[in-house]
């Protein structure tokens, strides 16, 4: 997977965390999806598809980042994961796909995006086809940590 792909979904995830939240996550080393235990309890995906892009991202977070960020989205506390809480993941999620989406289309790379999906249980798994390489990006912001899982698949011309 290549930088140039990779980038557009790390800005996004920092530019949409700023507008919405007020908090700019940092961003530690990526690595490849495989053995290492899951540890999110809430996960946004969205799929994507176009002529040359298709793939996948998800933000998947412990409950106390989720509650966090849905704290700082809606001036409100709660002690547990609500449908409410799950919506607010869910948006996050769509506006990073939406974000990263406008600046592959400034590449001439354009694909439509599906409406979020919200998975919600201790520790669980996102899982792929058996030979799809799945970057995980993890971040770390005031409220907790959190990654975003990407697969992404990428026709080259010529």
């Amino acid at each position: 997977m290549r930088i140039e792909y990779v980038t557009p979904f790390i800005e996004a995830v920092i530019k949409t965390m700023q507008m919405m939240l007020g908090v700019k996550p940092r961003v530690q080393k990526p690595y490849l999806k495989g053995t290492q235990p899951n540890w999110g309890d809430v996960s946004g995906i969205i799929g994507f598809a176009g002529e040359k892009v298709i793939g996948s991202v998800a933000i998947s977070m412990p409950q106390r980042s989720a509650l966090g960020v849905y704290e700082l989205m809606m001036s409100d506390k709660v002690d547990s994961i609500t449908p409410d809480v799950q919506d607010s993941i869910g948006e996050l999620t769509n506006i990073v796909a939406g974000n990263a989406k406008s600046s592959f289309a400034e590449r001439d790379m354009h694909f439509s995006i599906t409406v979020p999906t919200v998975i919600i249980g201790k520790h669980h798994n996102i899982s792929y086809k058996e030979n799809d390489k799945v970057l995980v990006i993890p971040f770390d912001m005031e409220k907790g940590p959190f990654v975003v899982e990407l697969f992404l698949k990428v026709a080259h011309s010529g």
